[in-house]
């Protein structure tokens, strides 16, 4: 009985890697591997010997895996969160899907492009390159989860100084442009705080953002100083003025930010 189940589990996993991109591992077929990931319940040894097998497969898993993406809502949950673990461990092996990945976000809807976002973000310096570069390209649901998605990377342990350096570049000129959408703006705010390298430039550029901006380039820069504390200083005055704006998510932002600093 245990055999025939087993042979039954094999073939569906196989129907969804596709004929051509069903690579074995220790004894299993990838998909078996990434429902393993994908199962939070699931550790010890028995998850340890899975990330083992991604890693071993490197190049070699990634065809499957982006089928995987590109099936979206056809596959089980498991699966699904396990393709996300499965690029995740592999990091800088995987840049040779980043094209791949960076065409479903832009062509595909819905659950494919944005797990191909998400995927994008784990991917290192060239992963959040291709993030940013989409933010200029997309609108709507999938420009709201490239800001969210940055905003998270930007204060991961994992993320080095080249990719916070791109983030809060990118953030700072989407808040210069910045126009009705605050819901954005913050995530763009948050983000530009979080990944910030150089307070003295950050605070200055958001000193500009404050003066300039549209109201929602200004709200989102406002977090940002919120988010800096006392290293906003400098940016007092900008924030003082706007206490007089006429839209009160504005003032009430600028509020925040300086009783952050202050305090």
């Amino acid at each position: 009985m245990r055999r025939l189940l087993f042979a039954v589990l094999c073939i569906i996993v196989l129907v969804g890697c596709g004929s051509q991109e069903h690579p074995w591992i220790k004894g299993r077929p990838l998909g078996y591997w990434l429902k393993v990931l994908g199962n939070q319940k699931i550790q010890g040894p028995k998850r340890t010997k899975a990330e083992s097998a991604i890693l071993e497969l490197g190049t070699n898993a990634i065809p499957c895996l982006l089928k995987q993406v590109r099936l979206g809502e056809g596959i089980d949950g498991f699966t699904r969160q396990g393709t996300w673990v499965a690029f995740r461990l592999l990091g800088p092996v995987a840049s040779n899907a980043l094209n791949d990945l960076a065409n479903l976000a832009l062509h595909s809807n819905g659950i494919v492009a944005r797990d191909a976002l998400y995927i994008l973000s784990g991917l290192g310096d060239h992963g959040v390159k291709e993030l940013t570069n989409l933010l200029w390209k997309v609108g709507g649901h999938k420009r709201k989860w490239i800001l969210e998605f940055l905003n998270s990377t930007s204060f991961s342990p994992s993320t080095n100084g080249n990719a916070k350096a791109m983030i809060s570049e990118a953030c700072l000129r989407f808040l210069n442009l910045a126009e009705d959408d605050f819901y954005e703006a913050s995530f763009a705010g948050s983000a530009a705080a979080r990944s910030c390298m150089d307070t003295n430039w950050m605070v200055e550029s958001l000193r500009m953002v404050l003066r300039t901006g549209a109201p929602a380039g200004r709200y989102g820069a406002a977090v940002a100083v919120e988010l800096l504390g006392r290293n906003g200083l400098k940016a007092v005055p900008e924030l003082e003025m706007l206490l007089n704006h006429d839209d009160e998510r504005v003032r009430r932002v600028a509020s925040n930010a300086l009783w952050k600093i202050k305090h």
